[in-house]
């Protein structure tokens, strides 16, 4: 939640349906739209989990979204440089921090 606080855009949503999937964050702007993972080792670690989850970063990038990883530590560490790596991804700026796929 710290994260969504700093984002500066109200097309902000959490827990957002897309399609079979579900995804943390939905932050949309001017047609953009970028999908925010929050990895957290309890529901991501395992290669079960893992191959779930590149399914779904697939399944999201076909669709048009962008996806961003951030673990817990990272989000609760500094939440701001998430934000602001977020809000580069939304001006289309190089990413510099968290895995991303998609456009």
């Amino acid at each position: 939640r710290a994260l969504v606080h700093l984002l500066p855009t109200p097309a902000v949503r959490l827990q957002v349906p897309i399609g079979p999937y579900r995804a943390d964050i939905l932050v949309s702007s001017r047609g953009r739209r970028i999908v925010v993972e929050a990895d957290g080792a309890a529901f991501h670690e395992g290669e079960d989990r893992q191959a779930r989850d590149a399914r779904r970063d697939s399944y999201m990038g076909e669709r048009g979204y962008r996806v961003l990883h951030f673990t817990g530590k990272e989000i609760n560490g500094d939440a701001r440089a998430c934000a602001r790596v977020v809000v580069d991804a939304l001006s289309r700026r190089s990413v510099r921090r968290g895995r991303s796929t998609g456009p």
